[in-house]
């Protein structure tokens, strides 16, 4: 075990925050409050807090073995309101205890939790669980990103014979999970049976003919339009591209980060996202992602990385009045 004295730490987590608040304590101790990535000296400071502070504390965790003001320990308290873990050495509990963490729990304040369907605010409801509730959780999935108490995250919880939760509601009390291994993906070939004038694989070969590295006003902020014209269209019939991925049913939606080749390929960038076609392998063909106006190959993650556009998903070709 490692021993170290004379400063508070905290374990910081960004996916835990809970609402269950189990005992109130302070920080003893003159020193201040190091809010850390994890359960050693060594991670990062997060935040610092003032001594004596006031903090709540709903579990704790076995973690580093520490000295301090309040004894040896390697007891760590959760503090669901700086969504970390604090070192019993460093914390005046008055003799209080509290649960263990590792329970999963639902934390939305003064709301319920939604559980859908599949991994999407647009997937239909299935419950709905009063913040707090304890939480039978088997698997995770890749999904929307949405933000709540416990931060923005795109990782969606599948609660035992309900349905997804977004982790953004969560408190997952330190616990992680494996992948999900069948996140709901009702249509999951490409082409689906939609009615469009190309196939995916038409699609991807338009587009492969189409490559271009000199500028077309064709091309120039008209990612939707140019996923149209792969499949045969005059036009996407969307406004923009967030637009289309909104619109789409859901059963044409999907959260993995494996799209097959002719997949409609969807990020958030600003106020109107950003469309593209796959080519399968996590590879894509792109506008303007090698020079305003051209249509270039790249990937998810060269998207991701160099436009700090987070991956929202992919589609089936579905069109306006497909």
């Amino acid at each position: 075990m490692k021993y170290t004295s004379g400063l508070l730490f905290v374990l910081a987590f960004s996916l835990c925050v809970s609402s269950v608040v189990g005992f109130t304590a302070r920080v003893a101790g003159s020193d201040p409050l190091r809010v850390r990535g994890s359960a050693t000296t060594n991670s990062n400071v997060v935040t610092m807090l003032g001594p004596n502070t006031q903090i709540d504390i709903d579990c704790q965790i076995g973690g580093d073995s520490i000295s301090g003001p309040s004894g040896t320990t390697d007891v760590w308290y959760h503090v669901p309101s700086k969504g970390g873990f604090v070192s019993g050495a460093y914390v005046s509990t008055g003799g209080q205890s509290a649960p263990s963490c590792g329970a999963a729990r639902a934390n939305t304040g003064s709301g319920t939790l939604n559980v859908r369907s599949s991994p999407s605010s647009h997937a239909s409801l299935v419950a709905s669980l009063a913040s707090g509730t304890e939480l039978n959780i088997d698997c995770q999935a890749n999904g929307e990103t949405i933000t709540g108490l416990s931060g923005t995250t795109s990782v969606w919880y599948h609660i035992a014979g309900k349905g997804y939760a977004s982790g953004a509601w969560v408190s997952t009390g330190g616990r992680s999970y494996p992948t999900c291994g069948n996140t709901p993906t009702p249509t999951a070939n490409c082409d689906a049976g939609l009615p469009n004038p190309r196939n995916c694989a038409q699609a991807v070969a338009w587009a492969e003919g189409h490559l271009s590295t000199s500028y077309n006003p064709e091309y120039r902020y008209k990612c939707d339009h140019v996923v149209g014209l792969a499949f045969g269209r005059a036009a996407s019939g969307f406004e923009s591209a967030i637009v289309h991925w909104q619109s789409t049913p859901e059963r044409f939606r999907h959260y993995d980060r494996s799209p097959p080749a002719g997949a409609l390929v969807f990020f958030r960038t600003g106020q109107y996202g950003h469309a593209c076609l796959s080519t399968g392998n996590g590879n894509v063909i792109s506008t303007d992602i090698n020079g305003p106006g051209t249509l270039g190959r790249s990937s998810i993650s060269i998207i991701e990385h160099n436009w700090s556009a987070p991956y929202l998903g992919w589609t089936n070709p579905y069109f306006h009045n497909a």
